[in-house]
């Protein structure tokens, strides 16, 4: 797809996929520089995306993963340009608490072939562990047991867990680095042996755990619920969320349908097999909700134009169509065997007849 792109408008090509952005095929390109040992261009793509007005892009934080080991200090710009303002920073908020995670892991392993890079990136990511609460409060409490010198030492959070791999990896690489922020650091990691013990450090495993304290969306203050549910990034996040806020009797609707709005705008920019079955979701809530026929459409029209190209969705089974048969059933009588529907032609045929007979919704073609 990106390889036809390029044929025809090679040029043209990162404008055309931010004009319409669509997650699969922006991952594609960034993975098309990747491979092509063109990192400066998924770099640029991606702060064009971060920086782009609309809903987040669901596939950031994969591409800036892939991105790290393949040029470090390109990959840290992307990162602190997620945090150079709090709009950025809220849309993208949970790759931006991973990306530490990930850098202290990542580093150590490209060390040996780019330590000029490596240390770049240790001198702009250590200054923002100065502030004590940074990586204090992730999701996921990520903790690690490592042998150094023959001592066990085990981490508690992110944080520790972060701490250890970067102190470790900036005494093997970047001793000078290593002294300045010397008081961040566990102790014992000064009897680290250069970048061996570094990598040791970073490869020992990991145990993620679920964060003791979670934001409770059922009780907590409307406004903060709101606020804490857009920080949310990732689809499936969103949609539990979302769905516990449209569910809640102190909820006005007024503030119910936006929720539709918002989540369905970031549907709409998804990979095209997502959208049928979280705009299913999304209906199934809306219906448990409360909310009145002229909300609930937007996501019904979303969910017949995806129908085709999501393989194995079956209509009859699921909540959608519980949903919607007080809808259509005045349009018309369903037979079952006209609600299977499937990728292909055959699928796209079942659909397109099912849509004629949903003409009371005049639902869009094609």
């Amino acid at each position: 797809m990106i390889s036809s792109l390029y044929s025809l408008e090679p040029d043209r090509v990162e404008e055309i996929v931010l004009q319409h952005p669509k997650p699969a095929v922006f991952r594609f390109l960034v993975e098309h520089y990747v491979t092509r040992n063109q990192p400066e261009k998924a770099v640029s793509l991606l702060k064009q995306a971060v920086r782009h007005v609309g809903p987040p892009f669901p596939q950031i934080g994969v591409a800036h993963e892939k991105l790290i080991p393949i040029d470090p200090s390109g990959a840290a710009e992307v990162y602190f340009t997620m945090r150079e303002s709090p709009g950025i920073a809220s849309k993208y908020a949970t790759p931006i608490s991973r990306a530490p995670v990930i850098f202290s892991r990542e580093l150590a392993l490209v060390a040996r072939k780019d330590p000029a890079a490596v240390r770049n990136v240790l001198i702009q990511l250590l200054p923002l562990f100065t502030d004590e609460m940074f990586l204090k409060n992730v999701q996921d409490v990520i903790s690690m047991k490592v042998l150094i010198a023959g001592q066990e030492i085990e981490t508690k959070n992110a944080r520790e867990t972060v701490l250890l791999r970067l102190g470790a990896l900036s005494r093997a690489v970047a001793p000078d680095v290593y002294k300045q922020y010397e008081a961040l650091f566990d102790s014992r990691i000064a009897s680290v042996n250069g970048l061996d013990g570094a990598l040791a450090v970073a490869e020992a495993p990991t145990q993620r755990n679920q964060a003791q304290t979670r934001f409770d969306f059922a009780t907590a203050p409307i406004d903060s619920a709101l606020d804490e549910w857009r920080k949310k990034t990732e689809l499936d996040d969103r949609l539990g969320a979302g769905g516990t806020l449209i569910g809640r009797p102190d909820l006005a609707l007024a503030q119910k349908k936006k929720i539709m709005e918002e989540f369905l705008a970031s549907i709409r920019v998804a990979a095209k097999q997502v959208p049928a079955y979280v705009a299913d979701d999304l209906i199934w809530y809306a219906t448990k909700g409360g909310l009145d026929e002229s909300s609930i459409r937007p996501a019904v029209e979303l969910l017949v134009r995806s129908i085709p190209h999501s393989r194995g969705y079956v209509i009859a089974m699921v909540s959608a169509f519980r949903a919607m048969w007080p809808m259509m059933r005045p349009c018309c009588l369903w037979r079952t065997s006209d609600l299977w529907m499937s990728s292909g032609r055959r699928g796209r045929a079942k659909s397109a007849k099912a849509r004629k007979k949903y003409s009371r919704w005049e639902l869009p073609r094609g």
